[in-house]
């Protein structure tokens, strides 16, 4: 079996970034949690809050390079107010955008367990790929992705 450590310790790392989503789901009903990340001037937060995970990321060119990070976990007194603020933006599934004041993306939790069980399982199943089934996947995606910006500016 040819690259089998790799395929290892890619199905650990998405495995154990699955135990930590479903560990800030289960504490998003009490808690407002938001872990932080800053390289280099762009910083990454993550937002869970009522089974809700939001990602604004900002960028601002005068912090100096190096890496922070932090963590900050606060009781949620108003789990209701919380709620409505990312759920306005949602659509049916709960997946939404806010361009402004920072770019951020609202989605449900369990939509990224689904998206990195299926990461982690991924490199076992057997498939092969040729060119041709290649070539029409990317025509696909590009359709996909050229009608959802047409249907953004609408």
């Amino acid at each position: 079996m040819k690259y089998r450590k790799l395929r290892i310790a890619w199905s650990v790392a998405w495995g154990v970034a699955c135990l930590v989503v479903i560990a800030l789901w289960v504490r998003s009903y009490s808690r407002f949690e938001v872990p932080t990340a800053s390289v280099a001037g762009l910083t990454i937060q993550v937002v869970s809050s009522q089974a809700k995970l939001a990602v604004p990321a900002s960028y601002d060119p005068s912090y100096e390079i190096g890496w922070l990070w932090q963590f900050e976990s606060v009781s949620d007194d108003d789990p209701e107010g919380h709620n409505e603020a990312m759920s306005y933006i949602a659509n049916a599934i709960g997946v939404g955008y806010v361009p402004t004041p920072l770019p951020t993306i609202v989605f449900p939790d369990w939509l990224s367990v689904l998206l990195s069980a299926t990461l982690a399982t991924a490199p076992w199943l057997p498939c092969r790929i040729g060119l041709g089934t290649l070539l029409i996947g990317m025509t696909v995606a590009a359709i996909g992705l050229g009608l959802a910006v047409y249907a953004h500016r609408q």
